[in-house]
C-alpha cells in the first residue's frame, strides 16, 4: 500500500513503522531529517507492535 502524505511523503505503514519514510528516522535527498508523520496518520494502527495495540484497549 502506497500513502501520499500531504506533504508529500510516501507512507508505508506496517512492520511497525520501521519501513516508513515519514516515521522520523529518515533523510531526504539534502540530507535533511524528514518529519515526523505518524501522529496525523489515518494508518497508524497498522504501524503499532501487538503489545502497544493490547495497551490501546484497556479501559
Amino acid at each position: 500500500m502506497e500513502i501520499i502524505d500531504v506533504t508529500g511523503i510516501k507512507l508505508t505503514p506496517g512492520n511497525e513503522g520501521k519501513d516508513c519514510l515519514g516515521n522520523g528516522e529518515h533523510y531526504d535527498e539534502n540530507g535533511n531529517i524528514i518529519e515526523c508523520c505518524c501522529n496525523e496518520c489515518d494508518y497508524l494502527i497498522r504501524c503499532l507492535s501487538e503489545e502497544e495495540k493490547k495497551m490501546l484497549r484497556i479501559k
